[in-house]
Order: structure tokens, then C-alpha cells, then sequence
């Protein structure tokens, strides 16, 4: 790793958008998350020992902490993830909901979905996305924050909530 921490100064002198990853590092914790010997979440800069762990486990974890996570402050992987996603393809998040007072769809659950849409993607051209019905029979939409209308070329926004108006 020695010669990868060398390596990577050398480049991010040259490229701007250099992400360092381990990929084998964040399979390595994932597994372990999976085996419920970790509380690991993608993209963190540590993660917490919870179960047993023989002593080839233990010190896997630790090299992976003392030489992946705490000189670069994380695996890089989800970082990688999120800069080719929402900067390099320029998508954002929003979250449709049936009921706006509660955040939630038609079975209670609190902010169920979350979509990636190309940034500038309007409304009707969402709700289409969504079902062709809803495309066709769109009203208009409202959005969560500030209970508004929200016309059919309204462009979503980065993080936007609102429920989709259509007829039945």
C-alpha cells in the first residue's frame, strides 16, 4: 500500500477528479456487514465491531481501517459511485409520495422511493417514467415543502418531494 499512497500523489497532481478506491476493501466490509460482525454503511469513514471475529478477521478489519479508511476516509467506492452518478452523469434524486402531510405512499411507508432522474427532467415527462397512465391522466403536481402547484413543465430539482396529481 506503500507504493499505492506514492502512486496516488503523483496522480492527483495531474488529474482533478482523482478518486482513490479498494474495492476489495469495501467487499471486505460489506461481507463482514452482511455477517452482522460489523455496522458498516457504504461510503463511511469507519465502521464498528459488533460480532466475534477470529484473529484473521480482526486484523484484516484493522489493516483495512489503519490503511484504506483512515488515510483516505473510505473505501472510496461510494464516493466513486456518487461522482460518476450526480456529476460526471449529472442525475438528481427526488421523492414521489401519494400522502404529503405524511411523506408516505398508499401503505404508510415514510419516504419509500427515491428515483434518479437526468437533472432537468419536468414533471410530466417524470410521471410518464413512473406509468404511461400517469403520464396521460397528469393533473398537475404539488410539491411537499411549500404545498404548491407544480406545473407539468415545473423541472424537478435535486432532493425534490411532491405527489403527482392525476385523474383516476
Amino acid at each position: 500500500l506503500e507504493s499505492s499512497q506514492r502512486n496516488y500523489e503523483k496522480l492527483k497532481n495531474k488529474y482533478k477528479n482523482l478518486i482513490p478506491a479498494s474495492a476489495e476493501s469495501e467487499i471486505a466490509l460489506r461481507l463482514a456487514a452482511n455477517k452482522a460482525l460489523i455496522d458498516y454503511f457504504p461510503g463511511s469513514n469507519d465502521f464498528t465491531i459488533k460480532g466475534n471475529l477470529n484473529r484473521e478477521q480482526e486484523r484484516a478489519l484493522e489493516f483495512i481501517r489503519n490503511n484504506v479508511l483512515k488515510k483516505f476516509g473510505s473505501t472510496g467506492v461510494q464516493n466513486a459511485l456518487n461522482f460518476t452518478v450526480f456529476e460526471v452523469l449529472k442525475y438528481i434524486v427526488v421523492y414521489p409520495v401519494a400522502d404529503l402531510n405524511k411523506l408516505s405512499d398508499t401503505k404508510g411507508n415514510i419516504l419509500p422511493d427515491a428515483f434518479l432522474v437526468k437533472s432537468g427532467t419536468t414533471l410530466r415527462e417524470f410521471a410518464f417514467s413512473i406509468h404511461t397512465d400517469i403520464g396521460e391522466k397528469f393533473i398537475c403536481g404539488i410539491d411537499a415543502r411549500t404545498k404548491r402547484k407544480l406545473s407539468a413543465e415545473y423541472e424537478l430539482k435535486d432532493n425534490d418531494v411532491f405527489e403527482i396529481v392525476h385523474r383516476r
